[in-house]
C-alpha cells in the first residue's frame, strides 16, 4: 500500500492536470532468452556430404559459364542462390553468407526454410572452404560429459550439415506465399510486386542498377510499361503487370530480383482500374443476380447502363425528375459507385473475367455533375426531400420492372 501511495503522489507531481486512481502496479521484467538447446543437426557422412555439395557448386559455375554474352542485362553480374535444407532440418542463415566474399544474405523463406544469397562470384570459394573444414577430421572436437557420454562437433557443422541442395534460385524460391498458391494462367497478365536489390539504406547505385535492369529488360521482352516503384529501407519494389512467361524472362535476364509476390489487393485494384479499357472487358461474363436478390439503390450521377461490369445486374435506371432528361451517367461518379456497390472484390473479378452478383443495382440520377443543376448551392433545400423520396420511387420502379419480366418470383423483391 505504501508503494501505491508513493506512485500516486509521483503521478500527481508529474502530471498535475490529470487525476486518476492507481489500482495496480506491475513491475516490468525483460523477456528472458529461451534456454532450450539448438535444433538437432543431421549427421551426414562428412566426406560424402562434402563431395555432393561440391558437385552442386561446380554445376552452378558451369551454368553461369554456359550463358551467352547477351543472355542477361549489361549490368547483371551477380547470382541469386538458393540454399535448401535437408528434410526436418533448419538452416543457420547467418552462417551461410560472407561479407569478405561479397556474399550477402537476402533472407530466409519462412514457409520453405530456403536461404537466399546474393553472391558476387559463382566460384563460392568461401563455401568451399566451409565444406573442407566440415569434412576435416583433424578439426573434430569431442566433449566428454560427467555421465560419460560424448558429443562430437565438426567445424562449420551448423552451416553445412543441414544443407540439402545449393543452386541458382528458381521461381518457387523467390515466389511469395500468395503467388505460390495461385494457379497462374499462361496467357493472363497479373499485377506483381517485385522486390529487388536496393533501398534507401543501401548505396544509391544499387537501387539505380535494379531500376535500369528492370526497365531495359521490360522493353526487351515486350512488356514496356510505366515503372511504378517504392523504395523501402533494404529493397526497392517495382509494381509490374506480367504474364508468367514474361516473369520468367525478366528473372532470367536480370540479377537483382529477390522476391516476387502478387501485388497487394488495394494496389492491384488501383492499377487495374488505371490500366483496363472498355475493349478489354467486352468478354467479361457478368451473371444476373438471383430473381429474389435484394437491390442496392445508388443516388448519384446516374449509371453507364451498357457497362459490361454492370449491365446484367441493373434492375432499373431512372432520373430524379424532368430537369434531368436521361439516366445515363456523363460524369462517371455514379458508375464508379455502382461498381463499388456491386462487386465485393472488383480487382479479383476483372482478373478472373467473370462475376456472380449477390444483389441488383438500381440507379437514380440525382445529379449531373458537382455544382450543376440540382447539385448547385441554390437547390440545397431540395436535397433532403429528393434523398428521402428517391428510394421510394426506386421501389416503385423496381416493381414495374419486375412486372414486365416473365419471371413471377421477382414480385417478392426486397429493398
Amino acid at each position: 500500500m505504501a508503494e501505491d501511495r508513493e506512485a500516486r503522489v509521483d503521478l500527481v507531481d508529474r502530471l498535475p492536470l490529470l487525476r486518476g486512481r492507481i489500482t495496480a502496479v506491475d513491475t516490468y521484467e525483460a523477456p528472458q532468452r529461451g534456454g532450450g538447446s539448438l535444433p538437432a543437426l543431421p549427421s551426414p557422412d562428412p566426406a560424402t556430404h562434402r563431395e555432393r555439395l561440391l558437385r552442386q557448386l561446380d554445376a552452378i559455375r558451369q551454368q553461369v559459364q554456359a550463358r551467352s554474352d547477351t543472355a542477361r542485362d549489361e549490368l547483371a553480374s551477380r547470382e541469386i542462390i538458393a540454399v535448401r535444407p535437408a528434410p526436418d532440418a533448419a538452416l543457420t542463415a547467418d552462417q551461410l553468407d560472407d561479407a569478405r566474399a561479397d556474399a550477402r544474405l537476402v533472407g530466409l523463406v519462412a514457409e520453405t526454410g530456403v536461404v537466399l544469397l546474393d553472391v558476387a562470384s559463382p566460384d563460392f570459394d568461401y563455401l568451399r572452404k566451409k565444406l573442407e573444414a566440415f569434412a576435416d577430421d583433424t578439426k573434430v572436437e569431442i566433449k566428454t560429459h560427467k555421465d560419460g557420454s560424448r558429443t562430437i562437433h565438426r567445424d562449420k557443422e551448423r552451416a553445412i550439415a543441414p544443407v540439402d541442395t545449393i543452386g541458382l534460385a528458381a521461381f518457387d524460391d523467390v515466389a511469395g506465399t500468395q503467388l505460390r498458391a495461385e494457379a497462374l494462367l499462361p496467357d493472363r497478365a497479373y499485377w506483381l510486386e517485385v522486390a529487388c536489390r536496393g533501398g534507401y539504406r543501401r548505396p544509391l547505385s544499387e537501387t539505380e542498377g535494379s531500376r535500369s535492369q528492370i526497365a531495359r529488360q521490360l522493353h526487351r521482352i515486350g512488356a514496356l510499361q510505366k515503372l511504378d516503384e517504392f523504395v523501402g529501407p533494404e529493397q526497392v519494389y517495382f509494381f509490374l503487370r506480367l504474364t508468367s512467361s514474361q516473369l520468367d524472362a525478366l528473372r532470367a535476364s536480370t540479377d537483382c530480383i529477390y522476391e516476387v509476390e502478387l501485388a497487394p489487393q488495394r494496389l492491384r485494384d488501383l492499377k487495374l482500374l488505371e490500366d483496363v479499357t472498355t475493349k478489354d472487358l467486352v468478354t467479361f461474363a457478368l451473371a444476373q443476380p438471383n430473381a429474389d436478390a435484394p437491390s442496392v439503390v445508388v443516388l448519384d450521377t446516374g449509371i453507364a447502363s451498357e457497362h459490361p461490369l454492370l449491365k446484367a445486374a441493373i434492375l432499373s435506371a431512372t432520373t430524379a425528375g424532368q430537369d434531368i432528361q436521361s439516366p445515363e451517367d456523363t460524369y462517371g461518379h455514379g458508375t464508379k459507385m455502382a461498381g463499388l456497390a456491386l462487386h465485393r472484390d472488383l480487382g479479383a473479378a476483372i482478373k478472373r473475367g467473370s462475376a456472380q452478383p449477390t444483389h441488383w443495382i438500381q440507379s437514380s440520377r440525382l445529379l449531373i455533375e458537382p455544382g450543376l443543376g440540382l447539385a448547385s448551392d441554390d437547390n440545397y433545400e431540395k436535397w433532403p426531400v429528393l434523398t428521402e423520396g428517391l428510394p421510394r420511387s426506386a421501389r416503385r420502379e423496381s416493381q414495374r420492372s419486375l412486372s414486365r419480366t416473365p419471371c413471377p418470383t421477382r414480385s417478392s423483391k426486397r429493398h
